[in-house]
């Protein structure tokens, strides 16, 4: 598959990631306000986390067409992509911390455990993002992130669907 196809495959699996989420939290159980604060964070998540791979997917289809060579486009979609991965987790980190000792402290351990196992993954990608950018220049790194943020957002949409 060329990196046209896949990233055209990704924008639509992270498009239609989002719109599920929309009709979650349009007709949930909860879309009448009633969402706990962990259920609010995590559908915060879950929205990063198809958002962020639905960009960088459209962005990368951008650069595919311009005259930039192939390693250029990667090195800088990827530390574009380090960027954006920071600037969420920036985000999302005062709530976090905010769960740890609150909600997700009470949560059970499959909670704590996806929170974990989120963040490292997270933390794994945004340093194979910097390398790339660095050092690779490969399309591989960049499109890998973009999967493991479809993958996280759609952990996220099943922890909301099927533990509520």
């Amino acid at each position: 598959m060329d990196p046209g196809e896949a990233l055209s495959a990704a924008a639509q699996v992270a498009i239609t990631l989002a719109g599920f989420t929309g009709i979650v939290a349009a007709f949930g159980a909860r879309g009448s306000g009633q969402w706990t604060a962990l259920d609010r964070f995590r559908l915060r998540l879950m929205l990063a986390s198809s958002g962020y791979p639905t960009v960088m997917a459209l962005a990368g289809l951008l650069f595919l067409n311009t005259t930039l060579p192939a390693a250029v486009s990667w090195r800088i979609l990827s530390g574009l992509a380090a960027v954006m991965l920071i600037g969420v987790n920036l985000l999302n980190a005062p709530l976090f911390r905010q769960f740890v000792s609150g909600a997700l402290g009470e949560a059970s351990r499959g909670s704590r455990w996806t929170f974990l196992i989120s963040g490292v993954l997270g933390n794994a990608t945004l340093v194979l993002l910097a390398v790339n950018a660095v050092w690779l220049s490969a399309f591989w790194p960049f499109f890998l992130a973009i999967i493991v943020g479809i993958c996280l957002a759609m952990v996220q949409f099943v922890r909301l669907i099927v533990l509520h």
